[in-house]
């Protein structure tokens, strides 16, 4: 982004544990409605509109369906979730974080002994 652009987004805020906590498990339990979700509406979908447009066996489309879940699975895995770790990665270093400080913690131990040895 160029620097004229990244100057209008508010600077991010350190609002502790519970409302990541909460999103986090509220995204975590509404996967399993989202499954359930979806093949009430794949069901629904084919019996009163593809049905009558593509002749296929409904067998046919839940196979169907299920492949292009798998495709898009890998997609998911092969591309964005790289990504997606790098950037939880650089959040979680950017912001306070306890093993950045033991991190940082035994760097100075370490250049420590590496001085008491170099001596």
């Amino acid at each position: 982004m160029s620097e004229r652009m990244i100057k209008y987004i508010p600077s991010q805020q350190d609002t502790g544990q519970y409302i990541g906590a909460i999103k986090e498990l509220f995204g975590r339990t509404s996967f399993y409605i989202t499954v359930i979700n979806f093949f009430l509406l794949i069901v629904t979908a084919y019996y009163t509109t593809i049905r009558d447009f593509i002749p296929i066996s409904f067998l046919t489309f839940i196979a169907t369906t299920v492949l292009m879940v798998c495709v898009a699975m890998v997609i998911e895995y092969v591309v964005i979730l790289p990504s997606s770790v790098v950037f939880q990665n650089i959040q979680a270093y950017k912001h306070t974080n306890p093993l950045k400080d033991d991190v940082k913690l035994i760097l100075e131990r370490l250049d420590k002994i590496d001085e008491k040895i170099s001596k």
